[in-house]
């Protein structure tokens, strides 16, 4: 069940949700446009002892509106010395244990947002503070799990992603299949036929939320991946400079996006990411799966990590380390290891079972 996006794609509108805003510079707008300009160099920005030169990783979280859960998480890295980006997928569902987050209520990664959100609330701080304390605080935890540095973060709304596929003019795409669902109290009504068409934002975001029930997140991250192609090319064939230049400035809204980029360091980071060639751009989910329970024989709802082929994941994708992570120092506290579920336990521990084993 392990799934891998081997395509050398670019996730482009997330890149650009991530990277070109101050209080929220949307997308693959800046991203084509933008590195043009006279801008200071990425020398500027120094590096910590330690860390490789040049190297810069990111977090992007898309929000559910109604359930403030980040459906949508990912971790992108950018070096500027080799000229490339990687982009590792975290499943919303991918298990956590509640005793290291914290939080009674959560056993996913897509919940761990909303419920230090919820948190702050209840201490009466505004919901813009509540937001960066609820990002500050995945980032800091999952920089843990990782045992890496992740520098910045963005979290993002889909109005953004709406009003963005409304702006370009919509997206061609072929649909991969029919697309039914509802969910009246999310406000949610999916309704898209399978094939070649012309899709406009409220169909986009249908697109992207759909989950195909025999493959669930996963498969949806894989339309998503198809999407942003898509969406990339037309937005570089169909922008001009001055629309460019009015979506900047109307999607710079703490309405819409809460991240801790400046302005002057996304103008600079965008910068980079336009010199690299697309063939240096990558894509990867990070190595889980679901198991078999079983104590209720069935199949958990929940993705579960294996921690060696996790940590050589995060090696190759978002180590902003000069050397590598150790096994050892990955996932150090447990968030992603389900000991009471022995199924789960065994997966999360397989190459050491077997290791152990041989030895």
């Amino acid at each position: 069940m392990n799934r891998e996006n081997t395509q050398k794609k670019e996730f482009i509108l997330y890149i650009i949700f991530a990277l070109v805003s101050f209080a929220a510079v949307t997308s693959v707008i800046c991203f084509f446009f933008i590195g043009q300009n006279a801008v200071p160099s990425m020398s500027e920005i120094k590096t910590d002892t330690g860390r490789r030169d040049g190297y810069y990783t990111f977090l992007v979280g898309g929000v559910d509106k109604i359930s403030n859960n980040t459906d949508v998480l990912m971790l992108i890295s950018l070096d500027t010395e080799t000229s490339e980006v990687k982009i590792l997928q975290l499943p919303r569902d991918t298990y956590v244990s509640k005793a290291v987050t914290g939080y009674k209520s959560v056993s996913r990664i897509n919940g761990i947002f909303a419920a230090e959100y919820n948190a702050a609330r209840t201490e009466n701080l505004s919901s813009d503070a509540s937001q960066k304390r609820a990002m500050e605080n995945l980032k800091s935890t999952l920089s843990d799990a990782f045992a890496t540095d992740i520098d910045e973060y963005i979290l993002v709304n889909i109005s953004m992603f709406r009003e963005i596929v409304d702006e370009v003019g919509g997206v061609d795409f072929d649909v991969p299949y029919d697309m039914d669902y509802e969910d009246p109290e999310q406000d949610l009504y999916i309704h898209l036929k399978a094939g070649y068409q012309h899709l406009d934002g409220a169909h986009a975001e249908q697109l992207i939320r759909y989950r195909e029930p025999t493959k669930a997140d996963l498969g949806r991250m894989d339309i998503r991946a198809g999407f942003m192609i898509a969406m990339a090319k037309q937005v570089k064939e169909k922008l001009s400079i001055s629309t460019v230049l009015s979506l900047v400035n109307k999607f710079m809204d703490k309405n819409r996006a809460q991240t801790s980029v400046g302005l002057f360091e996304a103008i600079k980071y965008a910068r980079a990411i336009y010199k690299v060639p697309l063939d240096s751009i990558s894509v990867k989910t990070i190595t889980g799966s679901s198991v078999y329970d079983v104590n209720t024989g069935a199949w958990s709802p929940s993705y579960y990590l294996n921690r060696y082929a996790a940590c050589r994941d995060v090696n190759e994708f978002i180590n902003a380390n000069k050397n590598d992570i150790s096994l050892a120092d990955f996932d150090a506290n447990g968030l992603f290891h389900d000991k009471d579920n022995v199924s789960a336990d065994t997966y999360y521990r397989w190459e050491e079972i077997k290791y152990d084993t041989d030895e």
